[in-house]
């Protein structure tokens, strides 16, 4: 079992490395205690070979449920042993999934089945990520009916979105943002 101050480090690299959202819905998240933990994909209690294995860590939203309080995530996921999953290593992980207009995400032509068992498994479609997610969509389509973003800038838009900002850190829900971008057709 990790311990501090190794278990502070490590998850502080990850959030690094990640550039500190989570691994799975992509909201910001910081080294607070309540706001991320180490996440095994691999169960260590399955896969005890796997429990120091870096490529097995992850950094994801919040600590062990709280009472009240949404089970998200590499929290929902529990130890469950993955099958018929899509890895965070997945180098097309994001085209397998796809976000509409209220905010919800749904299994991409790519993601079929995969990806509907992710969604399922880490609870992405939870209200409190719904409503989030269909926040900044609905920003992104006020500008799109504005004439703010077109299909000149929206290549640019997609960038920023992806983008880093001086600290290293993504935007929350960015590849949301980007995602949608690249799926809705802009004239």
């Amino acid at each position: 079992m990790l311990q501090n101050p190794e278990k502070d480090a490590i998850k502080l690299a990850l959030l690094v490395e990640q550039k500190h959202v989570c691994v799975y819905c992509g909201r910001a998240i910081t080294t607070a205690h309540n706001d991320a933990h180490i996440e095994h994909f691999w169960p260590s209690s399955k896969f005890a070979t796997l429990r120091f294995s870096w490529g097995n860590l992850y950094a994801s939203c919040g600590p062990a449920s709280k009472k009240g309080t949404p089970r998200i995530c590499g929290d929902h996921k529990d130890d469950w042993t993955p099958a018929n999953h899509i890895e965070p290593t997945d180098p097309a992980v994001e085209q397998k999934f796809s976000f509409d207009a209220a905010g919800g995400i749904n299994p991409s032509t790519t993601g079929g089945t995969q990806a509907a068992m992710m969604i399922k498994r880490l609870n992405l479609e939870d209200p409190s990520l719904r409503y989030q997610r269909a926040a900044i969509i609905g920003a992104l389509n006020a500008l799109i009916e504005a004439g703010g973003i077109t299909a000149v800038n929206v290549a640019d838009e997609i960038a920023m979105w992806r983008s880093v900002d001086g600290d290293g850190r993504l935007k929350s829900f960015g590849y949301v943002a980007a995602r949608y971008l690249e799926d809705e057709p802009i004239a």
